[in-house]
């Protein structure tokens, strides 16, 4: 680090901001890849104690202290980064990362703004146009009274007007402070406000029209890596098929399969939009019905999917699955929908599933529906249960070879 030293201070800074403002938007995408397992309160608080244990030992190694000397400062700067980056986090999975960065970086603007109301600062008219600028930029990214606009999008807006007072806190008042004692005090602040916020929303879950709206926002605690299982009566002997979520991608049974396991329910037409998707439609098909295509994120690359709707009753007839080169991974047909008294939902009885790539080819035929009783402890619905006879099999068992029938000699 020794050429860093020897260079100019300003160009020193510039070359620190760079590499800050780059871990900054890996860690937004990385976010992205979590955003359906937890809530925004238990990844900051599973994020912080990590955290914690990587900040102290670099005070332990370098020498350099992590309890501030200027209390005061540094927990008013605390109060504004930390609102700043739970408003920021909270809502990026409802939006397009560059229009959450948008109403992030209007940061410099609000530092403009901040210096001239409450400490009188003057603006030069260099600054002036660059502030207009600035908001002409960040409303072009957001279009407002367009369709996608919503009140979320001031979220990261109000994200950046409280990471500026952070920022000026810091260059007036912290100058003299460690870097580490400030970086401790908001990993430490942020993690207590994770921990309060996935309890409260655990405690008292908020209504599911809302935890629908934004579910990142509003999940409480999750456990992540859930198993999901499934019975195959006709096999000899029985046996009973069980995987974790994260270590389906990895087992050889997704190399016959090749989809994520919490998608099989959408073979029933229980498909869900996620708002960190991006959505197109509907259309109007040629034999009436109704089109929607969404641009979904997945460990093969993004993904394009059609969801072919009945006009009338806007059930789900079909599905497909293409790579963004438009080659069909997977096609999903529904029919002889009734009505499910259990659950209220019009459920298919007949489905049809092809994979082509795999030549993976099945229909499911549905005789009867039973819906689950509620049990008096909730958490048996997700533990996988036992049945004799049944042999269980774990799909991440390295020893278990899961490949395509192949058709005997002459057939």
């Amino acid at each position: 680090m020794a050429w860093l030293n020897s260079i100019q201070p300003a160009t020193r800074g510039a070359v620190l901001l760079v590499c800050g403002i780059s871990v900054f938007g890996f860690s937004d995408n990385l976010t992205l890849l979590v955003s359906d397992q937890v809530g925004v309160g238990q990844f900051h608080f599973s994020r912080s104690l990590f955290a914690m244990l990587m900040v102290a030992f670099l005070g332990r190694a370098f020498g350099v202290t992590v309890i501030p000397k200027y209390w005061k400062p540094v927990l008013a700067r605390t109060v504004f980064m930390v609102t700043a980056i739970l408003l920021y986090f909270a809502v990026m999975p409802m939006m397009p990362i560059a229009e959450a960065g948008a109403g992030l970086f209007t940061s410099p603007i609000f530092v403009l703004l901040f210096s001239a109301l409450f400490f009188k600062e003057r603006i030069g008219w260099r600054r002036i146009i660059a502030v207009i600028m600035g908001t002409c930029g960040v409303l072009l990214v957001f279009k407002p009274g367009n369709e996608g606009f919503s009140i979320y999008h001031m979220l990261p807006v109000m994200a950046g007007a409280c990471y500026a007072m952070g920022s000026i806190i810091t260059f007036r008042h912290l100058r003299d402070e460690s870097p580490l004692a400030i970086l401790m005090s908001f990993i430490v602040s942020i993690g207590v406000c994770g921990a309060v916020v996935t309890t409260a929303f655990t405690i008292l879950p908020v209504p599911s029209e809302l935890l629908d709206q934004a579910p990142f926002l509003f999940k409480g605690w999750q456990i992540v890596d859930d198993l999901f299982w499934l019975w195959i009566r006709r096999h000899e002997p029985p046996i009973m098929l069980f995987c974790q979520h994260d270590q389906y991608e990895q087992s050889s049974a997704r190399q016959v399969v090749p989809i994520r396991a919490d998608w099989m329910p959408e073979l029933l037409g229980l498909v869900r939009f996620s708002p960190q998707d991006r959505h197109e439609g509907p259309f109007v098909a040629a034999d009436g019905r109704l089109e929607i295509r969404s641009t979904i994120d997945s460990p093969d690359g993004p993904l394009i999917r059609s969801v072919i709707l009945h006009p009338l009753t806007g059930l789900v007839e079909e599905q497909h699955l293409f790579t963004s080169a438009g080659k069909r991974l997977a096609s999903v047909r529904a029919s002889r929908h009734r009505m499910d008294p259990g659950s209220g939902a019009a459920l298919p009885r007949l489905i049809d599933v092809s994979w082509p790539g795999s030549g993976v080819e099945f229909t499911l035929e549905v005789t009867s529906l039973i819906t689950n009783v509620p049990a008096a402890d909730p958490g048996q619905l997700w533990q996988m249960p036992t049945y004799d006879g049944y042999q269980p099999v774990d799909l991440a068992d390295p020893t278990v070879i899961v490949a395509p029938a192949v058709a005997p000699i002459g057939q």
